[in-house]
């Protein structure tokens, strides 16, 4: 349950990143805004991918957004997963420490969605100002966002749903309660109008948990 524990990127993850640096579109997008999660494994797994994708230009307009981190899983965080609750609170009291709190998927849901709110708001803004100036239709204002797997099983579950996904081919991990499965560095692209009186409930998928990059890592292997 690696969680909140600030763990480093592995070596593969760093060759996966890259891998996703390379793809076309990450080499090519003009991004409006660039975050990753403040945790340094989302950090490193950003700074690889658009150093891969020969965007070191861009690199100091990303921001680290602490709203990005992976779930905390309460007093089993940082261990294995062979570990009981028990086992683990034994831990934290022999260090005399209180143990993180476990955060639902509503809390996952709660804090990635106010991120996203908050930037939907700032774009709505920017297009007020700018047509004001100039009457235009909406730009488009492309984010790249690195963050873990258990905030974006949650944003796809909330923004698209369970039946949507299904439909698209998402796989579901029987052995963990039918959890979607959300691939190290696979790419999801969602899309919507800013136009929209409700834009959040009108998300088209671009692209779901591909991770056809990844087939490649070989070939530019160390």
């Amino acid at each position: 349950f690696a969680g909140q524990y600030d763990s480093l990127l592995t070596k593969d993850g760093r060759k996966e990143a890259q891998a996703l640096g390379r793809n076309f579109m990450m080499r090519n997008t003009p991004f409006w805004r660039l975050y990753a999660s403040d945790l340094s494994r989302a950090h490193e797994t950003a700074l690889h991918i658009l150093k891969a994708a020969g965007r070191e230009d861009i690199i100091p307009a990303l921001h680290l957004e602490k709203r990005l981190r992976e779930r905390s899983y309460g007093p089993q965080q940082g261990m294995s997963r062979k570990v009981s609750v028990e086992e683990a609170l034994k831990v934290w009291i022999e260090k005399n420490q209180a143990p993180p709190k476990w955060e639902t998927d509503e809390d996952l849901w709660e804090r990635s969605s106010e991120w996203i709110n908050e930037l939907l708001d700032e774009i709505k803004s920017l297009e007020r100002m700018l047509d004001s100036v100039q009457k235009k239709p909406p730009g488009m204002y492309h984010v790249f966002v690195v963050s873990h797997a258990g905030i974006v099983r949650t944003i796809l579950l909330n923004l698209v749903g369970h039946d949507r996904l299904a439909e698209l081919g998402a796989s579901w991990d029987e052995s963990r309660n039918n959890r979607l499965v959300i691939p190290n560095t696979s790419l999801s692209i969602l899309e919507t109008d800013i136009g929209d009186e409700k834009p959040l409930e009108n998300v088209k998928v671009i692209e779901l948990t591909n991770s056809k990059h990844l087939d490649a890592i070989n070939m530019y292997d160390d």
